[in-house]
């Protein structure tokens, strides 16, 4: 999920009655506050989901536990969009795409690794035990190796250790890869480069690739789509009514299809609800198709909240990678809330916290990090792109 939009200064867009301006972008200033909420939203829905799933809270509990996996589809068609919207508001060669990509996600990827695999070691050194719901569970050479370069999800990698959403990003590199090549590169080059990724990520990580692909086609086409205010909250009552839908038959119908080509669940890993994502994915589109009119409209009330929600959305990367193994540690030391509310309630907020202190030295640097990137293949400075990496 490693994407953010720029803070804008600009003013509030003006729209012409209740249709926005044609020749606008799809992700305007008002629009750009809406999606980092949605975007904040949809980290700490994981943060929940994953502390309920590992046990750190075990009383009622009334939302699904497809709420973890849903946000990450959230996160897959957010990415898509902005991904293609900065690529399209900016002029970039292939080597500004790969070190902007780069600067973005490295900073919080390589510590998260060190600090998932730091704390199993702490765990095993300290004599707690294992469990199952680490997803992976072994920390050698491969299982360390193999997520630096985000081979985790092929059919030969392994690991992070202590780290189970790693497994989003692996996936969202190869569309990053498979969308700059195609866009960026030209010939026979483009399509043996864009063979050569798909081969190596492999069916199961493609199979999320329209998902992702819902988010690039808001930036190419969902400008032509002129909703009106009513129309827009229309369409993000049908979207939420749909997404639940989908929620509750999203095992369903993705087991049902797995099993008809001859595929298990363990297969297909985390793309085991391909069916029902490709649905919740275009349930997602149509709901950010109702925001664009909506925060239009509330681009005066955005605006006087902005701050904490670009603060929350600037560390909602480093949330998303961190909270996991430190669940983990405590799950394996037996700190856990169980029924208590209040105590689940402090567990969140001091994770939230922890996040937002990391990201500090994470996703933070990544200007630093891109002017190093920069320096190393020898290009010169350019200009602040206009659209959040």
């Amino acid at each position: 999920m490693p994407l953010s939009l720029q803070s804008a200064s600009a003013p509030c867009v003006q729209a012409t009655g209740d249709n926005a301006t044609p020749a606008l972008p799809f992700i305007t200033q008002p629009m750009s506050i809406m999606v980092d909420l949605v975007r904040g939203c949809a980290a700490v829905a994981v943060l929940i989901g994953h502390a309920v799933a590992l046990k750190i809270y075990t009383g009622p509990f009334p939302l699904s536990e497809m709420l973890q996996h849903n946000a990450v589809m959230v996160f897959f068609v957010l990415s898509g969009l902005v991904i293609s919207s900065s690529l399209r508001n900016n002029q970039y060669s292939l080597p500004d795409y790969a070190i902007a990509r780069a600067a973005r996600i490295l900073p919080v990827s390589v510590p998260a690794i060190f600090f998932a695999s730091g704390c199993y070691a702490l765990a095993q050194w300290l004599g707690y035990p294992n469990f199952s719901a680490t997803g992976y569970p072994i920390l050698n050479v491969r299982s360390f190796v193999t997520p630096l370069f985000f081979l985790s999800e092929t059919a030969y990698g392994a690991g992070p250790v202590w780290d189970r959403p790693y497994w989003s990003l692996c996936y969202e590199e190869t569309y990053y890869a498979l969308f700059g090549c195609a866009m960026l590169m030209r010939g026979p080059r483009r399509f043996l480069a864009c063979l050569v990724i798909a081969a190596v990520a492999g069916i199961k990580i493609l199979l999320l690739a329209p998902v992702w692909l819902m988010g690039m086609g808001l930036t190419y086409y969902g400008t032509g789509v002129h909703v009106s205010l009513r129309t827009g909250m229309i369409c993000l009552l049908l979207a939420a009514v749909g997404a639940l839908a989908i929620t509750h038959f999203a095992w369903h119908g993705s087991v049902a299809v797995l099993a008809y080509g001859g595929w298990t669940v363990n297969d297909a890993g985390p793309s085991q609800y391909f069916l029902t994502d490709y649905a919740l994915g275009l349930m997602i589109a149509l709901g950010f198709i109702g925001l664009r009119p909506i925060s239009t409209a509330l681009c005066l009330q955005l605006r006087r909240v902005e701050r904490p929600i670009r603060a929350l959305a600037g560390f909602s990367f480093t949330l998303y990678l961190f909270h996991w193994p430190l669940f983990c540690l405590m799950r394996a030391s037996g700190l856990t809330c169980g029924h208590s509310v209040p105590a689940f309630i402090g567990v969140l907020t001091a994770t939230l916290a922890a996040s937002a202190l990391l990201a500090m030295v994470t996703e933070h640097r990544r200007t630093a990090v891109r002017r190093i990137l920069r320096q190393l293949v020898g290009m010169a400075s350019t200009p602040t792109a206009r659209a959040s990496e």
